[in-house]
């Protein structure tokens, strides 16, 4: 099940990676893999990344948050 604003979700997260590699990167490299199965976007920039403590807590807040997100259809 696809969310039926998820073309906008999709804008709207591509477009804060891009804002954010640029502002923090000072430019943003946008790798696109098309294959039968997925589509994979990458975006690469210089910036200095999440802090380690950050990321800590980013990784137990998806390992948390997308199963319950996939249980309700919310993102598929």
């Amino acid at each position: 099940m696809v969310p039926v604003d998820a073309p906008l979700a999709l804008r709207r997260a591509l477009t804060n990676l891009i804002d954010n590699a640029v502002n923090y990167g000072y430019c943003a490299k946008i790798c696109v893999e098309d294959s039968n199965e997925r589509l994979i976007i990458r975006i690469l920039d210089q910036g200095p990344g999440i802090p380690e403590d950050r990321l800590a807590f980013l990784r137990d807040l998806l390992s948390w948050v997308l199963p319950v997100l996939l249980f309700f259809g919310v993102w598929a």
